[in-house]
């Protein structure tokens, strides 16, 4: 082992395969280390028991809690000045840049309804098919996109129907299975249908995994869209997952 003590560069330890410093403090907790600068304490590194705390003059530190095991946000390097709800990670000019998590966040609380725990965006292919007989899909996509927040769920597709063999109302598989009954907002009147008064929306119901087409030209009677004509359906809804 080396150990250099020198004026301009302070102390320098080289050991192989063993730790370079041992630092013990015995009976009381408290500081380990006092970090100065131009004899003016900048930071601790410091223990309450099995706890380990490193501290930015009392304001700014952070505990790792072996016990946990958990990192907390703490006011100095003692287990008893850990804060709640008063330390930011970054700030507006210095973010970080990704966060990778296992799990989820509490947003706004700690909560379950404050938990977030997925959010995904992705494209699927919806399949449209007949309710009494399903038929043979050779409908054309351009574009079927979806956001996943938690349990909420936004689709946005464009559809060119093209179905043959089939019966019964218009069919529209989902990217995921709903939790009940939803009704979707159309937000782009292009249906294209033969009717040009023709008002639309898409409604989830007992079949969960996949959304029906309604229609009504008197706003007083809806009635399923049947598969028998080929039309264009530009939609955007939203709907809950379980």
């Amino acid at each position: 082992m080396a150990i250099t003590l020198d004026g301009s560069n302070g102390i320098t330890t080289d050991i192989a395969s063993n730790e370079s410093a041992t630092f013990n403090r015995d009976t009381t907790d408290g500081d380990l280390i006092i970090l100065q600068k131009d004899n003016s304490t900048v930071g601790s590194i410091g223990n309450s028991g099995s706890n380990l705390g490193i501290g930015a003059g009392n304001n700014a530190g952070i505990l790792f809690r072996p016990g946990g095991p958990d990192i907390l946000p703490s006011a100095g390097t003692d287990a008893s000045t850990v804060t709640d709800g008063t330390l930011s990670i970054g700030r507006s000019a210095n973010r970080f840049k990704d966060l990778y998590l296992s799990g989820g966040v509490y947003l706004g609380g700690t909560g379950a309804a404050n938990h977030l725990d997925d959010y995904e965006e992705g494209t699927w292919s919806p399949v449209v098919s007949g309710a009494s007989v399903a038929g043979t899909d050779s409908s054309t996509i351009s574009q079927a996109v979806y956001t996943k927040v938690g349990k909420l769920v936004n689709v946005s597709f464009t559809i060119s129907v093209s179905i043959s063999g089939a019966s019964g109302g218009l069919d529209i598989s989902l990217p995921f299975t709903a939790d009940g009954a939803h009704v979707g907002a159309l937000m782009t009147d292009n249906f294209n249908f033969s009717d040009t008064d023709v008002q639309a929306t898409a409604y989830v119901g007992n079949t969960l995994s996949q959304m029906r087409i309604y229609v009504t030209r008197d706003a007083a009677s809806w009635v399923r869209q049947n598969v028998d004509n080929s039309f264009t359906i530009v939609m955007t809804m939203a709907y809950r997952v379980s």
